[in-house]
Order: structure tokens, then C-alpha cells, then sequence
């Protein structure tokens, strides 16, 4: 026969697991409901960035319109010329780690003022280590140097990149790129 002791532990033990399991179902609710507000926001976040993505999309098909029109219009390029500077361009974002959404506004400016395809490759190449050297934006730089290209060297003076504009004013086009090449 059971002792009286025996059985108050017993009893004792089942409320202890009747109080655990109690607990263990309070948490399974309390996780319960964090875990779908979780999703509620997990969701809202990958709604927020298809969203966001297809707008990015959007943006990028103008920018690519943009620049393909500017190398229509400025040095008559093909559609296999055009494909070819975007295929460039994505190579270039991908070995510097710079969005394509600054290389082909940069690229676009350096072939408005040169009118040639080669010409802006070579200085944009110039201009992504010109802007990586100094800090300076690629978007500041491009601009300075599609400026200087046309005469006006003012604007590399500004961006204090070691040439003075005395040295700028005696120096030929070819003379600036050479030294900045140099420099960085």
C-alpha cells in the first residue's frame, strides 16, 4: 500500500507538470503571436522592396533610353555600338563597385563633350580612379573633365586634385589627363 507521503509527492509532481505544461502552452501562444507579427512585417518588407525593385527597374530602362539616345544623337552609334557601352558599363560597375546608375550619367556627359565613344571610355576610366583617389564624386569629376576637354580647366582647379590653375591654364588637355593619370 501506497504511504500517505507517496502520495501527496505524486500529487505534488502532477501539479508541477500540470504548472509546466500550463506555462509551456502560454509560450507556444506568446510565440505564436510573435512569430505572425514577424511575417506581418517580413511581408510588408518584401512587398516594400518589390516595389522598390521594380521602380529601380523603371528608373534604370530610362537611364539606359537616355544614354542610348545621347550616343545616337551625338556619334550616330548603332544599336550594337549602344549594346556594347552597356555591356561596358556593366563591367565597370561590377569591377569598381559602383552603381551603373552613376556610370551612364557619367559616361553620357564625357560623350556629349568629346562626340566620341573611345575618347569617353578613356576618360571616364581616368575619371572613376580620379574620384576614387580624391573622394570627390564620379559624377563631380566626369563633369570637371568633359569641362576641361571643351577649354575650361576651371573646374579640375576646384576639386583640388594637385593641379593649380596656373599649372592648368599651361597645360594641354593631353598634358592634364597625363598628369592626373599619374597622380591617381
Amino acid at each position: 500500500f501506497p504511504s500517505h507521503d507517496n502520495t501527496r509527492r505524486r500529487g505534488q509532481g502532477e501539479a508541477e507538470v500540470s504548472s509546466f505544461g500550463d506555462k509551456l502552452g502560454e509560450f507556444g501562444k506568446k510565440a505564436a503571436a510573435a512569430f505572425a507579427v514577424a511575417a506581418a512585417a517580413a511581408a510588408a518588407y518584401a512587398g516594400k522592396l518589390l516595389v522598390d525593385g521594380v521602380k529601380s527597374a523603371i528608373e534604370d530602362e530610362k537611364a539606359q533610353a537616355k544614354l542610348a539616345q545621347t550616343l545616337s544623337n551625338v556619334t550616330g552609334a548603332t544599336d550594337k555600338q549602344i549594346a556594347s557601352v552597356e555591356e561596358q558599363i556593366k563591367a565597370l560597375s561590377l569591377a569598381n563597385g559602383i552603381a551603373d546608375d552613376e556610370l551612364r550619367p557619367s559616361f553620357e556627359r564625357l560623350v556629349r563633350a568629346t562626340e566620341d565613344v573611345t575618347e569617353a571610355q578613356k576618360l571616364q576610366k581616368l575619371a572613376l580612379d580620379v574620384a576614387a583617389g580624391s573622394g570627390k564624386s564620379l559624377e563631380t569629376v566626369s563633369a570637371a573633365l568633359a569641362k576641361a576637354y571643351d577649354g575650361n580647366t576651371a573646374s579640375l582647379g576646384k576639386l583640388g586634385i594637385g593641379l593649380s590653375s596656373a599649372e592648368l591654364k599651361s597645360m594641354s588637355f593631353d598634358e592634364v589627363t597625363k598628369k592626373l593619370s599619374d597622380t591617381f
